[in-house]
């Protein structure tokens, strides 16, 4: 069976405890993140290269919203995307996305805007692939569904309602994955802030974004 883990990191807890601290990477890496970012997207950049150096994730496919950070990893490609976009927005550009058929469909725009961005991060095309040319063969918003495209065939994809947000992932896989989720807390210390895994179940909005995420058919570890 195919495994992935999903690991979920509170951004707006981060913004909480770092204060003036540096991320725990090398100068290289931080170097490296300053030439192509700013402002808030480069602490979400950051933050994406601390936690995979923190769960050892050596090949992996990260997505942000302004809340969250995700970060999926699997010994198979996958694609993962969350976004918090609201829906009317979404609806005003889903013929930029959509074909004709899904915008009039009902899922919502942005459960397919989820739904095929995770698949095309899946090919590592990204936004080059053509969303408008990617579909599902069932609906990925009530289970995983085969991706239908042009780029290739063995994906499946499921994307999951979490009320003010949606998240997506998408893998190369015969079957619906085991998916495992791992909630990680913000820490600082000796002025450079890094992840600590979190081990005993609490209420915090980043546990709560895991437990939701049970429905790609996974466990808490």
């Amino acid at each position: 069976m195919t495994r992935v883990a999903v690991h979920v990191v509170s951004l707006r807890a981060l913004d909480q405890v770092r204060g003036h601290a540096e991320p725990d990477l090398s100068d290289r890496d931080r170097a490296a993140i300053a030439r192509r970012t700013t402002g808030r997207r480069r602490v979400q950049a950051q933050a994406a290269r601390v936690l995979a150096q923190v769960a050892a994730v050596e090949s992996g496919n990260a997505s942000h919203d302004q809340d969250f950070l995700v970060l999926a990893e699997s010994a198979a490609t996958c694609g993962i995307d969350v976004e918090d976009a609201a829906e009317e927005d979404l609806r005003e550009v889903a013929d930029r996305f959509c074909a004709a058929d899904e915008a009039a469909g009902p899922l919502s725009a942005r459960a397919l805007w989820t739904a095929k961005e995770s698949a095309a991060k899946a090919t590592r095309r990204g936004l080059r692939a053509g969303l408008r040319t990617i579909g599902f063969a069932d609906d990925p918003s009530t289970d995983w569904s085969t991706v239908d495209w042009p780029y290739g065939r063995g994906f499946l994809t499921r994307t999951v309602d979490l009320g003010d947000r949606h998240c997506a992932l998408t893998v190369h896989a015969d079957a619906p994955p085991q998916v495992r989720t791992q909630v990680w807390a913000p820490t600082v210390s000796d002025h450079r802030w890094s992840f600590t895994q979190v081990t005993q179940v609490d209420d915090s909005p980043a546990r709560r974004l895991a437990e939701g995420l049970h429905a790609f058919g996974g466990n808490r570890a």
